[in-house]
This record gives structure tokens, sequence and C-alpha cells, in this order.
């Protein structure tokens, strides 16, 4: 019974989401509810089969996997566009590309959008930001970085590192972060999210997160997460098939 409750949350917190039915503050609102109901769920079921010493990583992946996280609900989507299937985009191009549907409109949800993407599976809550002060890519070889402000003032970085092919070279991403602390002045590292984005994990990605500072998701995974993140109403075709053409891009290179 508590499943089938959650379930049917779930389905109408992605319906409001994606039809704009209501504010932003109750889209969120109701995505806690769910995946608060979600934990519920999960801690009889593992009482229940009786499985112990689960890493709380694992069930992180098993909250977002019941609420749906990391699903896309049916109707619109970008994985229901088509794709721009003349091209095959660059890196630069890619993270160009992302900049520039950041900034073309609705510059404020989608920054926040891309801020909810990273944080969806660290098991705690994005920042919410209440106005974006920098949306820039290929800056100081940075391949995105978004700076956003929160309303206590807080300035808080998303640092991309966008990677198809190529290997993340020795020191590489220890000078983005001394970039960001010293060119930005964001010291805390609670402020920053800095995450390699990939089509897969590689040898070279997993020697980069020894240190703690980055972290990795898949591009399937991020845009996913994107998109359930990201108000319908703040989105738009060219948005999405430009997605879509990214997400082609990311299967070209698993298979």
């Amino acid at each position: 019974m508590l499943r089938n409750s959650m379930m049917q949350l779930s389905r109408l917190s992605k319906h409001n989401l994606h039809s704009g039915k209501y504010n932003r503050a109750t889209d969120f609102l109701l995505c806690y509810a769910e995946k608060t109901a979600a934990l519920l769920c999960y801690i009889v079921r593992r009482q229940i089969l009786e499985i112990k010493h689960i890493p709380i990583e694992d069930t992180v992946h098993i909250l977002l996997k019941v609420t749906g996280w990391d699903s896309l609900p049916e109707g619109d989507n970008f994985m229901n566009e088509r794709a721009h299937l003349w091209a095959r985009f660059t890196e630069p191009q890619i993270t160009n590309g992302i900049a520039y549907f950041l900034n073309e409109e609705n510059t404020l949800a989608r920054c926040q959008a891309a801020f909810d993407a990273c944080w969806f599976d660290t098991g705690s809550s994005s920042p919410k930001i209440q106005s974006v002060e920098l949306v820039v890519a290929e800056l100081g070889k940075i391949d995105l970085l978004v700076i956003g402000v929160c309303d206590d003032e807080t300035r808080v970085a998303l640092c991309i590192e966008a990677k198809f092919g190529h290997s993340i070279t020795e020191g590489q991403l220890a000078k983005y972060k001394g970039k960001i602390i010293d060119y930005h002045n964001i010291k805390n590292p609670e402020a920053m999210c800095l995450m390699i984005i990939a089509p897969k994990h590689r040898r070279d990605i997993a020697g980069s997160l020894q240190t703690g500072d980055w972290r990795f998701m898949e591009w399937k995974k991020w845009l996913i997460h994107y998109d359930n993140a990201l108000p319908y109403s703040s989105d738009n075709e060219d948005f999405r098939r430009f997605r879509k053409t990214i997400y082609q891009r990311t299967i070209e290179e698993i298979n």
C-alpha cells in the first residue's frame, strides 16, 4: 500500500512539474515528499527482506530508481525530440551549446536545473540560487562554469569538465579548482560542485576522483536528471533537440 501511494505521488509530481500547473516551490515540495515516501518504502522492504550492510551510496541509487528520478515521465521530454543527425559535436561545441541555452532565456530556471542535476545523487539538497552571476564555456580551459547567488548572498559555483574521448591530464582538474578559488573568490568547498561528465566511467576518471574534490556522472544520467529538474515551461524544442543530440553522441561513444 505504501509503495502504491508513493508511485501515485510520483506520477502526480512529474505531471505537475512538466505541465507547469504548480509553481516551482510546490514542485520541489512534491519531489521531496516523493523521496520521503520512497525512503519509508525502502526501509520497510529492507526490514522484511532482512537486507543488511547496504552502503549509503547504493541506498541513494535505489531511492532514485524507486522515485523515478533515474527515468523520464511519459509525454514531453528531450528523448521524444529528433536529434540533429547531421551533427557530431565536439566537446567545445557541446559546452558552448549548453552555455548558449542556459543564457538564451529562462536563465535562472535553466541554471537551477543544472545545479539540481549535479546534486541529485549526493544525498543532500542542491543550493537554491536567486540570481545568476555567470554562465560561460571554455573560460580559462574550464569547459562549463556557472556561478549563482543564493538569497543569503552566498555565491556558489558549478564547474563541469565535459568528456567525449579525451583523457584528463595530470594536474588539470586541480588547476580548474584553483581558478574558481583565486579568480572567482569562491573558497568554501561546500559552495562549489566540481563535476566530470562523460559517456562512461574510465580509468583516468577514476584516478581523478581520488582526491574527493570532483565527482563523476554519466552523460545519460545527467541529461535525464536535468530534464526532470527543468520545468517544462522553461524549456523549448531547440534546447531539447540539442540535449537529444548529446545523448546520441553518448550512445555512440559507449558502443
